[in-house]
Parts: C-alpha cells; sequence; structure tokens
C-alpha cells in the first residue's frame, strides 16, 4: 500500500472544509467529510490498484441526520450502533481497483 499526500495540501483542504462549515453552522460539514475521503482514496494505491470514493455529501448528510437523531432520543444508547451505520456507509462507497 502506499500513500502520495502532503501534509500542505491536507492543510489547505481542511481549512477550507471547516470555514466552510463555520459560515453554513456544519451543514456544509458531511459534503467536507467527503471531499476529505476522496482526497485519502485519490492518494492512496494498494499495490498497484487505485482506491476510489464515490459518496456524496447528501447521502452522508442523511446518514448523519439519522444516527443523531436515534442517538439523542435513545440517549447514547444507540451511539456504537450508529458509529457502525457509518463506518459501514464509508466502506460501501469505497472501491479498490479500476
Amino acid at each position: 500500500m502506499s500513500f502520495t499526500g502532503t501534509g500542505g495540501a491536507l492543510f489547505v483542504k481542511v481549512l477550507v472544509i471547516y470555514l466552510l462549515s463555520a459560515i453554513t453552522f456544519m451543514i456544509y460539514m458531511p459534503w467536507g467529510m467527503c471531499s476529505l475521503a476522496k482526497w485519502y482514496a485519490e492518494n492512496t494505491k494498494i499495490g498497484q490498484a487505485p482506491v476510489q470514493f464515490f459518496g456524496t455529501g447528501g447521502s452522508l448528510f442523511v446518514q448523519v441526520l439519522i444516527v443523531a437523531l436515534l442517538t439523542m432520543v435513545t440517549f447514547y444508547i444507540y451511539y456504537p450502533w450508529g458509529m457502525v451505520r457509518m463506518l459501514k456507509w464509508h466502506y460501501e462507497n469505497m472501491r479498490v481497483g479500476a
């Protein structure tokens, strides 16, 4: 496995995501998280196979909203299941190879 990303490129990307998230009262955060996941994937290769991420901010927003609501309603009992749901969403939106 190899990774070709640089700290400078990541710093700029994270700074923009934080600024946009702050301006939009965190509504932009799912789209920013997808942007980061795509950047990580684009800079990662497993052997010679590229990693691709194709999740969208809209579908992640729905997941975050469901997990947040269920976690609040159940007084955090749902939290572990919510985190697993988020991880599943992330990995279901990744592919290795062309």
